[in-house]
């Protein structure tokens, strides 16, 4: 891992080092970054807030599709350039209720996502979640999936710079 950090941290300074002036995509850094993101996506937690306590008069139910049954990241595109770097992603996430659970039920959803970075800090400077259907816009709201997403790839990214 150290190896890939340092590499890449090479690559990155070459690249913006070189006054990149048109964006240009790389595909060895883009598949540096994604290996540094794919095990902080997938350590992602992101259905824990799908959940609801419903009282009924006499007793209460906990109706939840609260467990991450699977989270990766499918596609990714690291575009060097000076002073700010560009990153496309998509992820897939499926929600799943507890194996307890009278009435199973999943849910899934893909995400794009748009990052810009800040060469000199190696800080994220813009997150955006875009998901594809109306199911997911409502639940990347309730379960603030684009910050828990930034969160997440800020260390990896902060790491692969020094």
């Amino acid at each position: 891992m150290k190896r890939g950090a340092v590499l890449i941290a090479t690559l990155v300074l070459f690249a913006s080092g070189r006054g990149a002036i048109a964006q240009t995509c790389s595909n060895v850094l883009s598949t540096l970054l994604s290996a540094a993101l794919q095990p902080e996506i997938a350590n992602l937690d992101a259905c824990k807030d799908l959940k609801q306590e419903v009282k009924t008069g006499l007793f209460s139910v906990t109706v939840g599709i609260d467990k991450t049954d699977r989270i990766e990241l499918r596609a990714l595109t690291y575009c060097p350039a000076d002073p700010i770097s560009h990153v496309d992603g998509t992820v897939y996430v499926r929600c799943k209720t507890s194996d307890q659970a009278v009435v199973p039920l999943t849910i899934d959803e893909t995400f794009d996502f748009s990052m810009t970075l800040r060469n000199d800090t190696c800080e994220i400077d813009r997150f955006d979640v875009i998901p594809r259907g109306d199911i997911g816009r409502a639940v990347a709201k309730l379960i603030g999936l684009p910050d828990r997403m930034k969160q997440a790839a800020a260390q990896p990214i902060r790491a692969l710079c020094k």
